[in-house]
């Protein structure tokens, strides 16, 4: 037995080419299939972060994690069904009334920013009237054929069924995948694996943390200022888009930002500030929440753990906008910080 084993081990040079034509026709593979890779991949993010609380759910109360699981299903069903019957028709009519305004307000802003004259710079015509005259025509022209809505509603209603079984199995079966994973690696190797997935563990488990808190913090923060206190219209749908474009580095703040302050800029106003004024001061209310984060929040709540540099920042948003549209947007910094701890792991062993 020993002999025949002997004569059927693969040289070294002929492992590494089966298994870069193993990794090669994998993601092949993948790029031809993946329109239906979103689900999967919302599934093993969702899986990501609930596994951790499964894990501490069953070690206190000693349920099977099938138990546990059932449980969270029917909290999680019970929570959407009080928000469909409760918060979501005032959101949706707040997100009807807003949409209905946006093509005034882009018009609106267009013309100030323009005036009424037509412009003509480097051969470009810019003609506000018309402009506007286009964006009525577009909005207008928005609502979907009742065909393609009721195949598009149902493709989500898919997707969303896949990604509920998906996420189920995953975290039931999250402690076998983890230990069939680590079995993949040679026995002697398999102390210095765990330990770089450790690290990459704490470093995207911070990530995620942070950004969920950031969600939630300026969420609220921007709800007070824009809801409570300025009484700007459309407050709850705009501090939702704010919270929700945290996650977006650079170019998300800045966006939710604009969308407000033009909002505040077409507006009467309960304090019989001018327009400018007002909008001047949902201005500082973002110049200010946004410094308190960068300044006070991100280094005391998550601290620097991502470690990346704006630069590099940037670049991977960029680059998973165009590998994977939104989805590829949101995971772009936490794959690059995963890619930097694997990197710096392999130059400790190239120089050592």
């Amino acid at each position: 037995m020993d002999t025949l084993q002997e004569e059927t081990r693969l040289p070294y040079r002929q492992k590494v080419v089966i298994v870069s034509i193993i990794v090669l026709l994998l993601v092949l593979f993948l790029f031809l299939v993946r329109s239906i890779v979103p689900p999967f991949l919302w599934a093993a993010v969702t899986a990501y972060l609930l596994n951790p609380v499964v894990n501490w759910l069953a070690r206190r109360s000693r349920l099977p994690r099938v138990a546990i699981l059932g449980g969270i299903y029917l909290v999680f069903g019970a929570g959407m069904a009080w928000g469909l019957s409760s918060v979501v028709p005032f959101l949706l009519r707040e997100l009807g009334d807003f949409r209905a305004s946006v093509p005034f307000i882009v018009a609106s802003l267009q013309t100030e920013i323009l005036g009424e004259q037509r412009i003509e710079f480097l051969g470009i015509v810019l003609d506000p009237q018309s402009i506007s005259t286009s964006i009525l025509q577009n909005f207008g022209a928005l609502p979907l054929e009742a065909l393609r809505l009721v195949r598009e509603t149902a493709t989500f209603v898919v997707e969303v069924l896949i990604f509920l079984v998906v996420t189920f199995y995953l975290v039931l079966d999250a402690p076998r995948i983890r230990d069939s994973f680590f079995r993949l690696f040679p026995t002697q190797y398999r102390p210095e694996a765990m330990a770089v997935l450790g690290r990459i563990n704490r470093v995207l488990g911070a990530y995620i943390r942070g950004q969920f808190f950031l969600i939630v913090l300026m969420s609220t923060a921007t709800w007070i200022f824009l809801g409570l206190i300025l009484k700007v219209r459309f407050a709850l749908v705009l501090s939702l888009l704010t919270g929700v474009l945290e996650i977006i580095p650079f170019i998300g703040p800045i966006t939710a930002g604009a969308v407000a302050t033009s909002v505040a800029l077409f507006q009467p106003n309960d304090f019989g500030w001018p327009s400018l004024g007002f909008a001047g001061a949902v201005v500082l209310v973002y110049f200010v929440l946004r410094h308190t984060e960068d300044y006070l929040v991100i280094p005391n709540v998550i601290g620097r753990i991502v470690q990346l540099h704006p630069i590099i920042v940037i670049f991977s948003v960029l680059a998973g906008v165009v590998l994977g549209g939104i989805l590829g947007m949101l995971v772009a910094v936490p794959v690059a910080a995963t890619v930097k701890v694997i990197l710096e792991y392999l130059y400790s062993k190239l120089v050592s």
